[in-house]
């Protein structure tokens, strides 16, 4: 966990011969799954729990460190590293390999969703990716917009039902498929990039068939299975460790309701129109407390050092990845044309990342 919090009142909300076809020229322009993202324009908020429409993406920025999956036993766990004033209610832990997983692998930190003519454009950022499939993403679509139709249940192990999914994109880093709700497959477009932990993924929108105002989307990750094809299995009701679109800053909310199997809560507007024609709907920050989340010049590696072996501990980093939150409190009457004031607090303890949100 980073080891301070910063107070503070600080946020800017955030391309001769023969001209080509136009379907050409908007692909030009638009995104591949090529692994290289520099195709992906759009401002974040750099918030966690929140989102925004930005250059025509629909970006999500998810909170760090609550891969925890679903609170099975109705009680508080240790979690595997050190942080013995930090208990979790989600009770999944990952295997050992920590050379494959290093205790972060499924830990959603963003997503983003773009569209063209032809396509729709996704890509799902980790916060550690130390091999390509670890992790299994799975983004579920309700494209007609009611909550009566739709699938069961999600496909591929995924162990989640939500009223209205009827089209289901499940990648792993080296292939990925949609699936609706008849269940069968169609393979898609994947590219991973190891060095930004990101995969790419190009969907066909002629394989969606028609998505509709009032189209809605869920995300979740969990471990992929041996070999791809969707999701390792857990002891408890789903394979998923971490959804998406969750406005509450703890993982209470998420535990429970990967404890029911249930993540209808948990879903954005997919306003595809907006996203075709490149537009920006930013998000609106009021007054309140959020987790800021940047990107570091310092690098420690990816993951999670447990630092179980003392019992005073190290002072050696924990929590590995260059992307790294901090508490961040917009008072009442904010005034962003004034100075502000800054208050730097120690971290204390084995405290979570946001003690001082929870013991104000």
């Amino acid at each position: 966990m980073v080891r301070r919090t910063l107070t503070a009142a600080v946020v800017a909300a955030l391309a001769v011969a023969l001209a080509p076809a136009p379907a050409d020229a908007e692909r030009r322009a638009g995104h591949i799954a090529d692994g290289r993202l520099g195709d992906w324009r759009g401002k974040p908020t750099h918030l966690a729990g929140r989102w925004q429409v930005s250059r025509g993406e629909l970006i999500y920025t998810d909170y760090l460190y609550d891969d925890y999956g679903p609170d099975v036993n109705g009680r508080p766990d240790q979690p595997a590293f050190r942080a013995n004033l930090a208990p979790t209610n989600g009770d999944y832990r990952y295997p050992d390999d920590a050379a494959r997983y290093g205790h972060n692998a499924a830990d959603l930190r963003e997503l983003r969703i773009a569209a063209d003519g032809r396509s729709l454009h996704l890509l799902i950022a980790l916060q550690t990716m130390k091999v390509a499939d670890a992790a299994a993403a799975i983004v579920a679509l309700d494209t007609d917009g009611r909550a009566e139709t739709g699938a069961a249940q999600w496909p591929d192990g995924a162990g989640i039902r939500t009223p209205g999914a009827d089209r289901f994109v499940t990648v792993w880093g080296t292939g990925g498929h949609l699936a609706g709700s008849d269940g069968r497959a169609t393979p898609v477009k994947v590219a991973a990039n190891l060095e930004a932990n990101a995969i790419e993924v190009e969907v066909p929108l002629a394989a969606l068939g028609e998505v509709r105002r009032g189209a809605r989307v869920w995300a979740g990750v969990g471990l992929a299975k041996a070999g791809g094809g969707g999701f390792a299995p857990q002891d408890g009701p789903t394979a998923l460790f971490n959804v998406a679109f969750r406005g509450h800053w703890g993982e209470h909310e998420q535990s429970q309701a990967l404890a029911r199997a249930d993540v209808a809560p948990f879903a954005a507007e997919l306003d595809l129109a907006a996203l075709r024609r490149r537009r920006t709907i930013p998000f609106e920050l009021v007054p309140g407390f959020y987790n800021r989340v940047f990107r570091s010049r310092y690098d420690y590696g990816e993951g999670i050092e447990l630092k179980q072996e003392t019992v005073g501990g190290t002072p050696a980093p924990m929590f590995l990845s260059r992307w790294q939150p901090y508490g961040l409190y917009v008072p009442r009457g904010y005034d962003r044309s004034r100075p502000a004031q800054l208050l730097l607090n120690g971290h204390s303890l084995d405290v979570n990342h946001n003690e001082y949100r929870t013991a104000s």
